[in-house]
């Protein structure tokens, strides 16, 4: 999540809130999306899944979703019931359980400015080594090549 930052008093700058690298269990989601609130130096941002397959359904379940709340006055990020500060480090994982409950864990890195997702990814990686499931973490631009 971005946002800005008071550099002097008539001047902003830029910022990285915090990252996250989402890792959902294995299953067939036909859509889904984003959206974003916020309120002064309150953020949240809800991510959406479609569960089902998009030509056979089941297309009556409902939407699975995530909620990242982010509190600028205190620099903490809530994910569930965790409350996570971000001033000394902002990058996180979310693994969803098959009930899509999440669980957190902190990535040793404090990254401000706003990064390539490849660059960004390649960080994480490094500084979660002793995480399989974050090593082999891929972009879809690493799985599918442009042409």
């Amino acid at each position: 999540m971005y946002g800005a930052e008071r550099v002097h008093r008539a001047e902003l700058r830029d910022v990285a809130l915090f990252h996250i690298l989402i890792l959902a269990p294995n299953r067939e989601v036909r859509g889904g999306g984003s959206g974003i609130e916020t309120r002064c130096l309150q953020a949240t941002e809800t991510l959406t899944w479609q569960v089902g397959n998009w030509k056979t359904g089941p297309f009556d379940r409902p939407d699975l979703l995530l909620q990242l709340r982010y509190d600028g006055r205190r620099k903490v990020l809530t994910v569930g019931r965790d409350e996570l500060p971000t001033a000394d480090s902002n990058c996180f994982v979310v693994r969803l359980d098959d009930r899509w409950q999440p669980s957190v864990a902190r990535v040793q890195l404090l990254i401000s400015e706003r990064l390539p997702l490849g660059v960004l990814i390649g960080r994480m990686r490094a500084a979660a080594s002793d995480s399989p499931d974050v090593t082999s973490a891929r972009l879809y631009s690493e799985v599918h090549p442009a042409k």
